[in-house]
């Protein structure tokens, strides 16, 4: 889901769903602060960043113009990088977007931050040629320049991690046209005895496990909360009540049906805050259109509330309840059900007892 901007006069607010997103930006923003590659940050709110704001035009807008010296931009680009590189240390950004760069007044600035890990930072320069060979230039030359460019800049062959970015862009372009059709739901509606404490709320490394999820689901263009404790009112995330008590979660996935306005619905478990984007782009790209239901298997599991649903089933779905059945495998076994192993199965880890909860702390 989209974090809401709103820009007056020459401040720019961000609002952020995800705490754990927010913290990522501003982690980012703090150490580029001084440098003239990012805005520059007025406030920082509980999930709002106040910013100055930058007028230009994406280097994908850029693109599309082709009213500039493209090769002394991107050269620009790659001189950002490079000083980004330097300042952060071993900090490696995931989205490297040409939408999240603004070419202002002759000048790359960053101002996307949500999405970065620790590691070999030699992967950014594969990521931004990545992110050319992958754009549209009408002089193709460009991009072969570019590529030997940043080889001779850092004295690596980026062949190879090139690539495994570009499959990552090509992953990304072709699940997303299947998730612009599909709502995510959180579900949440679970009384956690075993745990003794709304499981959603509990903390990790900072953030509670709900934040976690809002921010690995983040490409949804709705998200939405399935609940009946107030308390998960804060996440700025619509929440949908059950309109079946004590029937488990078959509830949640005939509310979230119910409610949500695409044709698919994803469903993910409040526990389950290690699954991240790159499983959920997995899961769609391999999806059978045609199938009612499409859940991930891990670690010889089938899990039957991580997977995505149609909201056609309704009415078998409906039938069912109305017999008294509410277990989650007999609604897969009456309907088309498409069974997907994990790309990551270790993700697949439920936070059921306080026992489970202390070993991941």
């Amino acid at each position: 889901m989209k974090n809401k901007v709103t820009t007056v006069g020459k401040t720019v607010k961000k609002y952020f769903h995800s705490t754990v997103a927010k913290e990522n930006e501003k982690h980012i923003l703090d150490k580029l602060q001084g440098y003239d590659m990012v805005p520059e940050i007025y406030d920082a709110g509980n999930r709002c960043i106040e910013m100055a704001y930058l007028p230009g035009v994406t280097l994908s807008e850029l693109i599309d113009r082709n009213e500039n010296n493209l090769e002394t931009v991107f050269k620009s680009l790659i001189g950002w990088i490079k000083d980004f590189n330097s300042i952060t240390g071993n900090i490696v950004l995931e989205d490297m977007n040409l939408k999240n760069f603004i070419f202002s007044n002759n000048k790359i600035y960053g101002i996307d931050f949500e999405c970065w890990h620790r590691g070999d930072n030699k992967e950014n320069y594969a990521a931004v040629l990545a992110a050319v060979q992958t754009a549209y230039f009408k002089d193709e030359d460009i991009k072969k320049y570019l590529y030997e460019y940043v080889e001779n800049l850092i004295d690596t062959d980026c062949s190879e991690a090139v690539q495994k970015q570009i499959e990552k862009i090509n992953l990304r372009r072709r699940s997303m046209k299947k998730i612009r059709n599909a709502d995510c739901v959180i579900i949440s509606g679970g009384k956690s005895i075993r745990m003794g404490f709304p499981k959603g709320l509990l903390n990790y490394n900072g953030h509670t496990f709900i934040d976690h999820i809002i921010y690995n689901t983040t490409v949804f263009d709705r998200q939405y909360i399935s609940a009946n404790n107030n308390l998960y009112n804060v996440f700025n995330c619509k929440v949908i009540n059950d309109r079946y008590i004590d029937i488990g979660p078959m509830s949640a996935v005939h509310s979230g049906l119910t409610e949500c306005e695409n044709e698919y619905v994803f469903f993910i478990p409040c526990d389950m805050p290690f699954i991240t984007e790159e499983n959920i782009f997995y899961l769609f790209d391999t999806m059978d259109t045609t199938a009612d239901a499409v859940v991930f298997t891990a670690k010889y599991r089938i899990f039957p509330t991580v997977g995505i649903y149609r909201k056609s089933i309704l009415p078998q779905l409906e039938k069912q309840i109305e017999s008294g059945n509410y277990k989650m495998m007999k609604l897969l076994e009456s309907i088309k059900t498409q069974y997907v192993q994990a790309l990551f199965p270790y993700q697949f880890e439920n936070i059921n007892t306080p026992e489970d909860y202390k070993r991941i702390k």
